[in-house]
């Protein structure tokens, strides 16, 4: 427990990345954690289906979808959830492990819920009436 509270303490979030993609063996490492997590239940019972999406497959810099708040970020975990109360704490929760798994391997990481083009990663995730995406976030560059 008490390695969990340090980590805790030791994330920050991160707005600027190295101008670099993430390695082969850290993506699958990323997606190995998320497929994890993704099986689990959180809190309230639900299961959340996490993903890696490129908002920037071509490379167009500065098209990101994140108002310019992340500088040289492309890669997001993120998910469409049912906008129901329990399904949007239990993201949270899961989001937030996701992200604790990360800062243990020193990757900065950066949580927006309110800062993001969700049309962006709406059309990227094909997002459903009655879905939601509350959040999403930036694993990328690995601090020094």
């Amino acid at each position: 427990m008490l390695m969990i509270y340090n980590l805790i303490q030791k994330r920050t979030s991160v707005r600027t990345f190295q101008d670099n993609v993430l390695k082969v063996e850290d993506l699958q490492w990323i997606n190995e954690v998320i497929e994890e997590i993704s099986k689990e239940k959180g809190p309230n019972g639900t299961k959340i289906k996490f993903q890696l999406v490129d908002t920037n497959p071509n490379g167009n810099k500065g098209a990101n979808g994140t108002y310019g708040f992340i500088k040289n970020g492309q890669i997001y975990i993120t998910s469409a959830i049912p906008n129901e109360n329990a399904s949007i704490e239990d993201y949270g929760y899961h989001l937030e492990k996701i992200i604790i798994f990360l800062v243990k391997r020193n990757f900065g990481t950066c949580w927006l819920g309110g800062t993001f083009k969700r049309k962006d990663f709406s059309d990227i995730l094909n997002i459903k009436k009655g879905q939601i995406i509350p959040a999403v976030d930036v694993p990328l560059s690995r601090r020094p």
